[in-house]
């Protein structure tokens, strides 16, 4: 993460910000609750922080097995394409085919992946896929042995589409917008609930900055997992770069 010191600085600004806002506020409109009010509305504050907490906690828990399985869908199918691309020595007039392989992997590593990180997928790259089928179709078994195989590539071809429909449904993620409100929300309630509850010492300073650094660790985590190949946490291609040098190095296996 290149970026690191970029983001831990915006970071600590906008939190020294929100601090600063949130004293100065005390500062120039001071709540009205005594200590006795404070001490009763804390136990329903508490009660809300939690829930908050558990929301951010799930989002974040489901946003990292998001990323987690789309990392694992892009090595299945460039171990899928890998796989293929041996399958098809076995025929004659193959060439072409394995050719189509090592140009699918290639252009999924150096266009398509840029191009995920925008939203969209490489025409280039879908015209491989849709010729890759159109080759490996065209292949013609004409031996029992190579019926077999043949069998096994038809199979290998549906799981490459399976993990490519399922890596490009990955690219836009999975938190819907209606969760995304749900926790802006919930920090506006949050900033609310500790503007009620300062009591304006330096103590209350040090734990508006826990708190809220906290809220703002766990929204950047959850940002930068939302969508798995795009910002500074993103899924590598390095499965299919591997894949790609191992194919041009075949010769009946992997070398």
């Amino acid at each position: 993460m290149k970026n690191i010191k970029v983001i831990f600085v915006c970071g600590f600004l906008l939190l020294s910000a929100v601090v600063g806002v949130l004293y100065l506020l005390r500062k120039r409109f001071p709540t009205s609750l005594t200590g006795q009010q404070q001490n009763t509305v804390l136990g329903p504050f508490s009660f809300v922080i939690t829930l908050y907490a558990f929301l951010l906690g799930f989002t974040v828990v489901n946003l990292w097995q998001t990323f987690d399985q789309a990392d694992r869908t892009a090595a299945k199918e460039a171990e899928t394409a890998g796989v293929l691309y041996l399958l098809t020595d076995s025929f004659p007039g193959s060439q072409t085919a394995r050719q189509t392989l090592i140009h699918y992997v290639e252009s999924v590593a150096q266009d398509e992946w840029p191009a995920m990180a925008g939203g969209n997928i490489a025409p280039k790259t879908e015209a491989l896929y849709i010729k890759v089928w159109k080759e490996v179709r065209g292949l013609v078994p004409t031996s029992a042995k190579e019926q077999a195989i043949y069998a096994e590539l038809l199979a290998k071809l549906g799981n490459l589409t399976d993990y490519r429909r399922d890596r490009i449904l990955l690219i836009d993620g999975s938190i819907p917008s209606i969760m995304w409100w749900s926790i802006l929300f919930g920090g506006l309630l949050l900033f609310v609930g500790l503007y009620y509850l300062g009591t304006g010492t330096r103590d209350q300073i040090v734990i508006d900055i826990i708190v809220l650094g906290m809220l703002f660790i766990t929204l950047y985590l959850a940002v930068e997992f939302n969508s798995p190949f795009t910002g500074d946490l993103r899924v590598s291609p390095r499965a299919f770069q591997f894949i790609g040098e191992k194919m041009m190095q075949v010769q009946g296996g992997w070398q």
